[in-house]
């Protein structure tokens, strides 16, 4: 049956996202949780990795447990973004159950961090990077056959009835950048860049790629006390004369930012940003790039229009940065 859909209506219906395949990573928790719950209402064929077996137990016992609501089907698997043989075993399979294509990947594994860059071990930051840029590039390279396999079997006059697409989920801390949390906005960055070249080497085959950038949301990624707890970790492990030179407070002014954060009343909640994805997965014609909350836009403007001292000095006392610090970013 070939996908039919009302002009008047810019999102794919429920009927003929019952056609498609989705593949997610990051399903443990949070947003490729709840999205993947969402299309599985839909109807969708939904492959979801997630990291441990209870993230698996989890999604598969709220499905199982109104099957009325979650009318789709729903394929759980264990997935580390950061190993090739998981990647690997996890896509052959995705690929042998969808010979025809896959419509969508879902980017969306991802690891926070925190602790100023000298006192965090090159381990951490490889780590970070591992799961917020190279595993996304993994799951890209495991999965762009599949989504041309789409295009090839789902095709009118060699255009394909719907575009096939990877939506993927950076951050604007991809725009910007903030002291004790170097590893996290150096991976966004990375893959904001990585996102917005691939979506001009795949344009050609028909496949979309779609970047979301949202503000902060509460989801247990952004936890104060995990992130302090990597960070006083870090630390304690670090050399003596840098833990002097930094002191206790680059540990501590990193959970006082994500507190801060969290408890602001401009923070998001997760269906919030889960609605965005959500667009970007099911619009017909989805536009290159979500900036996710007020938040978002009101940094882009600032980093464009505010000289780079007076952020510098505002950052650092966001972050609870040690008043040496503040002394110099506003002599600049």
């Amino acid at each position: 049956m070939g996908l039919t859909f009302s002009r008047a209506s810019p999102f794919i219906d429920d009927r003929d996202a019952a056609q498609l395949s989705f593949v997610i990573t990051g399903c443990d928790t949070g947003f490729g949780h709840a999205t993947a719950l969402l299309l599985v209402a839909k109807g969708a064929t939904v492959f979801a990795g997630c990291l441990t077996q209870n993230g698996i137990d989890g999604l598969n016992s709220k499905v199982a447990a109104d099957p009325k609501k979650y009318r789709g089907t729903l394929r759980t698997g264990l997935l580390d973004v950061t190993s090739d043989e998981s990647v690997a075993k996890f896509c052959d399979r995705v690929k042998a159950e969808v010979p025809s294509g896959i419509f969508a990947l879902l980017n969306n594994a991802g690891l926070g961090g925190g602790g100023a860059m000298e006192l965090t071990s090159l381990a951490r930051h490889k780590l970070i990077m591992e799961v917020n840029y190279f595993g996304g590039l993994r799951m890209m390279q495991a999965l762009l056959p599949s989504l041309r396999s789409y295009i090839r079997n789902h095709s009118n006059n060699g255009q394909p009835t719907l575009a096939p697409r990877v939506v993927n989920i950076a951050s604007v801390a991809g725009r910007t950048m903030t002291p004790s949390m170097s590893s996290y906005t150096a991976s966004k960055h990375a893959f904001k860049a990585l996102t917005e070249t691939v979506r001009m080497e795949v344009r050609d085959f028909g496949i979309k790629v779609v970047l979301i950038e949202p503000y902060f949301a509460v989801t247990p990624m952004v936890n104060a006390a995990t992130i302090e707890g990597h960070a006083r970790k870090e630390y304690e492990a670090a050399p003596a004369e840098a833990k002097e030179a930094y002191g206790d407070s680059s540990v501590t002014g990193a959970g006082r930012f994500i507190t801060d954060t969290v408890n602001s009343p401009l923070v998001m909640t997760p269906d919030y940003v889960v609605g965005f994805i959500a667009k970007a997965l099911l619009l017909k014609r989805p536009p290159h790039r979500f900036l996710v909350g007020l938040m978002a836009w009101v940094i882009v403007f600032l980093r464009a229009c505010v000289p780079t001292w007076i952020l510098d000095t505002v950052l650092l006392r966001l972050s609870g940065s040690p008043s040496r610090l503040l002394a110099g970013a506003a002599k600049k």
